[in-house]
């Protein structure tokens, strides 16, 4: 997957060769990759569903390793692929998980605000992130469940 070059705060930027391209090949995508990381059952694969799919998951069903979500947008008219990597939160799947943030564009931290010890847990999964090459990338802290914090 080829790589566009970032500027320091994380936009895309064309050169003059791949903005040539694109006019030439309008229907070639650009790919974002997105990594969703966290503690276990705090959300995130029911949050990828809902925006990838549109469709909300009411049954718990953990993530086995790694899952996959893609989103097709049309931005200034050139198609654009954001691909959503959901890795497990469970401890077990560590050494998959470290395998997976390679390349990694953007990151989705996500815990469960209706459990105190998921918002500590996160550090940890910034600090995994960031050990395995997620460094200067844009992200996102989501509080996930905070409806079921305030109203049960």
């Amino acid at each position: 997957m080829a790589r566009r070059p970032r500027g320091g705060d994380g936009a895309v930027k064309r050169s003059s060769a791949s903005a040539a391209s694109s006019s030439v090949q309008p229907d070639k995508p650009v790919r974002i990759k997105i990594t969703s990381v966290g503690p276990q059952a705090s959300g995130k694969s029911c949050l990828i569903k809902r925006f990838c799919e549109s469709r909300f998951v009411s049954k718990y069903i953990s993530t086995i390793g790694v899952d996959y979500g893609v989103k097709p947008h049309t931005v200034e008219g050139q198609q654009v692929r954001v691909n959503f990597w959901d890795l497990s939160g469970h401890p077990d799947f560590f050494e998959v998980r470290n395998e997976f943030y390679k390349d990694t564009q953007g990151l989705v931290l996500v815990y469960d605000a209706s459990d105190a010890n998921s918002f500590e847990d996160v550090a940890a999964y910034l600090q995994e992130a960031r050990k395995f090459g997620v460094k200067s990338v844009p992200g996102v802290l989501c509080a996930n469940k905070v409806l079921v914090h305030f109203f049960g």
